[in-house]
């Protein structure tokens, strides 16, 4: 924003705010573009081969009442969801409210339609209003949707393993103030969320 004469004392000239603005952008495109390069090249090195080793044989020591975690903003959240939900093999239940479904389908439509398309079964219970209607008709082209007469919160569980569950609601609170809770296990996911999910699914009718 400033350009530096080198005189005694120094000075500072100012530069044109548009013209500075787009030295910014071109800057954040330059350095992105070294930051994703540099990840590229690793992603296909040894070093992440041996990594995987390494995590795997890690996992397989742990119990798995151990595998939890919290995911502090929603950017958190949607960041766990995607990593679930494409290693999705078998099914995907969701229990949402209609702006969560919108966010659904804007920030996971693809992987969950990549994953409807390999044969996961994808089912959304959600609570929405009149004006969630576009995001209900979005989402059916890769899930059975079916409708919430009250509120139910938000969680997810993946194959009977996973469960991420809110403990926020949503249209409460700001997006970095979202909590939510990442828990691995038969217990929980299947015995737990799963039975929930099911409960209310059998008593629910197409959205």
């Amino acid at each position: 924003f400033v350009m530096i004469q080198t005189t005694k004392p120094i000075k500072y000239v100012a530069i044109e705010p548009s013209e500075s603005l787009e030295r910014a952008k071109k800057h954040l495109r330059e350095d992105t573009d070294v930051k994703v390069s540099r990840i590229t090249q690793l992603q296909s090195s040894n070093i992440v081969k041996e990594l995987d080793k390494i995590f795997k044989t890690g996992v397989d020591l742990v119990e798995p009442g151990e595998m939890t975690g919290s995911l502090k903003g929603r950017h958190a959240l949607h960041t766990q969801l995607d990593t679930l939900f494409k290693g999705a093999k078998k099914k995907i239940h969701i229990v949402t409210t209609g702006d969560g479904l919108r966010e659904l389908q804007s920030k996971h439509g693809e992987v969950l339609r990549k994953a409807s398309n390999r044969g996961v079964k994808v089912k959304i219970a959600v609570h929405v209003g009149k004006e969630h209607g576009d995001a209900v008709s979005s989402a059916k082209s890769f899930a059975d949707i079916r409708r919430l007469e009250k509120n139910h919160g938000r969680f997810a569980v993946v194959d009977d393993r996973d469960v991420v569950i809110s403990l926020t609601n949503d249209a409460d609170v700001h997006p970095t103030q979202d909590f939510a809770l990442w828990t691995q296990g038969e217990h929980a996911a299947a015995n737990t969320f799963g039975q929930l999910f099911d409960n209310l699914w059998s008593g629910l009718s197409p959205a």
